[in-house]
């Protein structure tokens, strides 16, 4: 199944009201307040990580406001980790290169 039906089909099942919006991919938490100006939510920033090897991966959300703190994200996981390429994302999440969607709940 597609996984992105798969998770809109779970929002929907438990009922959770949300307000979708289509943008190209931000690069930046302030390019993407650009796309979503207006819309009410929590400002999240996403990170798609992995090790060295590309052998394991992780997707990291987190307040925007923050920064992340990779020597303590390398104690946590137990290896150094880096920004993973865009065609890894597209490989690993199935996301479509030229959609990004923001949903406020």
């Amino acid at each position: 199944m597609d996984l992105y039906k798969l998770a809109m089909d779970k929002i929907n099942d438990l009922g959770i009201e949300y307000e979708m919006v289509e943008h190209p991919p931000a690069l930046t938490t302030e390019q993407a307040d650009e796309f979503i100006e207006g819309v009410e939510g929590v400002r999240t920033k996403t990170m798609f990580l992995t090790d060295r090897k590309k052998r394991e991966f992780y997707l990291l959300i987190m307040d925007d406001t923050k920064r992340m703190d990779m020597d303590l994200f390398k104690e946590i996981v137990g290896k150094k980790v880096k920004m993973a390429s865009e065609n890894s994302l597209m490989e690993k999440m199935g996301f479509q290169q030229e959609l990004y969607l923001h949903l406020a709940f």
